[in-house]
């Protein structure tokens, strides 16, 4: 994935690149030259997050792009256009993280449920500038944001519980901007 150059492919016998543009013309095609995230599921399926233009799937079959869009006329559509990061979870269920939340994806009907920041609620996503997601060992959701630390999601609930830096505790996660995160083999958790 290229900052403008679209999707790239790289064939390892002939050594030649298959490039993907997007094509004012031609509604199959990559969604944006600015390609953020590239994830593959367990089918084999790619997701192509870009930076304006929502998210991707590429059709292995036809090499065709199916669009997953933000409308504002429609709530069951993706939060935002920006995207950060793709997830499938242990359950099979795709999660994209964006500019304004995180979104669950219907497989059968296309459709997303929302989960966004709401300050009048406690147990809401402390952030809605996401950056990355992250499942543990133990089939956890986590969350890194822009400015609201590290959620971790209870799915069964659907509330978060927030990781924040607190200048007076030493013993806090120590920024509030949550850029990546890795557990190793004996189980801890490291956080970029």
């Amino acid at each position: 994935g290229t900052d403008s150059g679209g999707l790239s492919r790289y064939d390892q016998a002939s050594q030649t690149f298959t490039n993907y543009l997007h094509d004012p013309e031609d509604s199959t095609s990559i969604g944006d030259n600015r390609v953020r995230v590239i994830y593959e599921d367990s089918s084999g399926v790619l997701w192509i997050g870009t930076d304006g233009a929502g998210l991707d799937r590429l059709d292995p079959d036809s090499e065709e792009f199916i669009h997953y869009a933000n409308d504002p006329s429609d709530p069951a559509s993706l939060s935002d256009n920006h995207v950060w990061s793709i997830l499938e979870d242990s359950s099979g269920i795709l999660w994209v993280a964006t500019e304004r939340g995180l979104n669950r994806l219907d497989a059968d009907t296309g459709s997303f449920t929302h989960y966004k920041h709401d300050p009048g609620i406690a147990t809401s996503i402390s952030d809605d500038r996401l950056r990355f997601l992250y499942e543990d060992k133990n089939n956890v959701l986590w969350i890194g944001t822009e400015t609201g630390g590290l959620n971790r999601f209870d799915k069964e609930s659907g509330s978060f519980e927030h990781f924040i830096h607190s200048p007076d505790d030493p013993s806090s996660i120590s920024a509030n901007r949550i850029n990546t995160m890795f557990q190793d083999d004996t189980g801890v958790i490291w956080i970029g």
